[in-house]
């Protein structure tokens, strides 16, 4: 699969960070609107079999990576136990300096070069928003659906830029289909509330990139959430967070009765997998469909349960 490298401005609060698995959803319905509900249904054909036509990664701070989840000492001990809240702060490394120094383990490099939100300039923000309904006969708030209740925006800096990591099967769509749909995605709104006008964002690119792969990796670095599960790696030397992603059909099929799909457990973003020496560009399994349904809506539903990863190497520290 060819990687690319969406990169966008956010111009509206969201509802929620961005997720890969979201946001590949979100691109499925606006390639039907755009394409047709045939295209789509052809796309994912063999999805649940290893064959997915595109997958999508979490939006991290454009030019950084996410810093693996892995126990405290894989990393160098601190001086001062104070420094702990400062350490775990530090979540983030220049994708520059990976690609630089090949030879350094990932964990080494990130005793040195991780950053922390504050340091890179992306303190992002969230906030609760009332929200209520009116009972038009009483006109009040009233009780039973009508309490007035808050949700959780989230704020990322003004005039920032994310980047999405995207691979597609360039032979069986092409990347410029793939980045209007992105584009209409910005335009309407990602995730919850964007039809009273979150989620918005703009695309100021969608280019072929080379993702930062170390020789003699011994991990994947996950980049989405992702389903790990029977897929062989080495339980023990592998290191993750898990996820459970409460699913809601989105478009028309939200309004179907019947909105919710199963809840799915997942391995989060900058999880790490330990293999022996294999070579992949994402991870990971499409999830539901006929055999498996996720959904009482409709049997064929289907999630992202891929990621794509970086393959990284990761030496354990010595400890005096």
């Amino acid at each position: 699969m060819t990687p690319y490298l969406l990169n966008i401005t956010p111009l509206t609060a969201f509802g929620g960070a961005l997720h890969g698995d979201t946001l590949f959803g979100q691109l499925c319905w606006t390639l039907a609107h755009r394409i047709g509900d045939a295209t789509v249904s052809q796309l994912l054909q063999g999805y649940t079999n290893n064959q997915p036509f595109a997958v999508v990664s979490d939006a991290f701070p454009a030019g950084y990576l996410p810093k693996p989840h892995l126990p405290s000492n894989y990393f160098s001990p601190l001086a001062d136990i104070s420094q702990r809240k400062a350490a775990k702060e530090k979540i983030w490394l220049s994708a520059a300096v990976l690609k630089d120094n090949p030879s350094i383990a990932m964990n080494q490099l990130c005793n040195q070069y991780a950053k922390s939100n504050q340091e890179i300039g992306f303190e992002s923000k969230q906030a609760h928003q009332p929200h209520n309904s009116i009972n038009r006969l009483s006109n009040t708030t009233g009780e039973a659906g009508f309490t007035p209740y808050q949700t959780e925006q989230h704020w990322y800096p003004q005039g920032s830029q994310l980047e999405v990591v995207v691979l597609i099967d360039t032979q069986r769509i092409s990347a410029t289909q793939i980045q209007q749909a992105f584009e209409d995605i910005g335009m309407t709104g990602y995730g919850r509330d964007a039809s009273i006008g979150l989620g918005k964002f703009r695309v100021n690119g969608f280019t072929p990139t080379q993702l930062a792969h170390q020789p003699k990796a011994t991990h994947y670095l996950s980049l989405a959430n992702v389903a790990p599960q029977g897929l062989g790696f080495h339980e023990k030397n592998s290191f993750y967070k898990t996820f459970t992603r409460f699913g809601r059909h989105g478009s028309m099929a939200v309004s179907s009765g019947k909105p919710f799909k199963a809840p799915i457990m997942l391995a989060t973003a900058a999880s790490v997998f330990a293999h022996d020496h294999q070579n992949a560009s994402y991870i990971g399994q499409g999830l539901g469909g006929l055999n498996s349904p996720i959904s009482n809506h409709d049997a064929r539903t289907i999630h992202q349960g891929y990621a794509p990863v970086l393959q990284v190497r990761i030496e354990k520290e010595i400890l005096a």
